[in-house]
């Protein structure tokens, strides 16, 4: 291969690469959200009392909610679901945290499910600090009874609510340190300045005051490394606990009820005491 010829396959080379790039750095919300409005199941099946809830955030936007109310219960869990979907994909988890003794309000993020508009990170946290405003605010749960409970993307929402209000408890499920970590862990060709977002966990949780966590995360998670719950937990002061979890980042809940239900009811007991 004489020297024109390689200059040449070099230069289409870093023409495809700054092509990706660019679009990669270009379509960041599309990476990062993947909402569905199509809801595939409703709390009826689950057979507890339970209400409709929407949510005006701060910059008007309106946000659906579901409300698993336990009238026993001393907490309310605020649980943030993860990327994809929305919350009719994650009853048989609010299910499993209901049962503990405590009601569950599940909430869709802006283009999630029945809430307005189109997701992005400014909106994303409008709509965490909006959900727990509302709670307090027109349901009267007290902030201090509530646990901030983030699956994934959602830990970021669940940290940012522990960061802003003082909750009873915050429990991160396969959550991340912040964006650009992950970038270069799924991405590793990217610069991390051309990284936009942040979605900064690790800095909401030091941030939190004194209230317990909780964290959750598999071995096996190939989407977000286990070393990413690792990071969170080592770094974080105060009382804390990590469970290993069984299964994938998509599958985990299934493969690991039993761990979920006993590390849930544990959480729960040691915040009634």
């Amino acid at each position: 291969m004489d020297k024109r010829t390689v200059f040449k396959f070099l230069g289409y080379t870093l023409l495809i690469y700054l092509v990706v790039v660019g679009m990669m750095s270009f379509f960041q919300n599309h990476l990062i959200f993947h909402p569905s409005e199509f809801m595939t199941d409703s709390p009826d099946r689950l057979e507890v009392p339970w209400s409709d809830h929407y949510v005006e955030t701060e910059d008007g936007t309106m946000i659906h909610g579901w409300l698993l109310k336990n009238e026993d219960a001393e907490h309310t869990v605020v649980f943030s679901h993860g990327n994809a979907g929305n919350i009719s994909g994650r009853l048989d988890i609010a299910k499993t945290i209901y049962d503990k003794g405590v009601s569950v309000f599940l909430y869709d993020y802006r283009g999630y499910g029945n809430s307005e508009g189109s997701p992005n990170e400014d909106g994303f946290f409008d709509d965490a600090r909006s959900v727990v405003n509302y709670l307090a605010g027109e349901q009267g749960i007290p902030t201090d009874s509530m646990i901030f409970y983030g699956r994934s993307l959602g830990g970021s929402a669940a940290a940012h609510q522990a960061s802003e209000f003082n909750g009873a408890g915050l429990v991160l499920d396969s959550a991340f340190a912040n964006i650009r970590s992950m970038a270069q862990s799924a991405y590793p060709f990217v610069p991390s300045f051309l990284v936009r977002a942040e979605f900064p966990t690790d800095q909401f949780l030091m941030n939190r005051g004194e209230i317990p966590v909780l964290f959750m995360h598999s071995p096996d998670d190939q989407i977000v490394p286990f070393d990413q719950g690792r990071q969170l937990y080592e770094q974080a002061e105060g009382e804390k606990r990590f469970v290993e979890l069984r299964g994938g980042h998509n599958d985990n809940f299934h493969n690991s009820r039993d761990i979920y239900e006993e590390a849930w009811m544990e959480f729960i007991a040691q915040l009634n005491l």
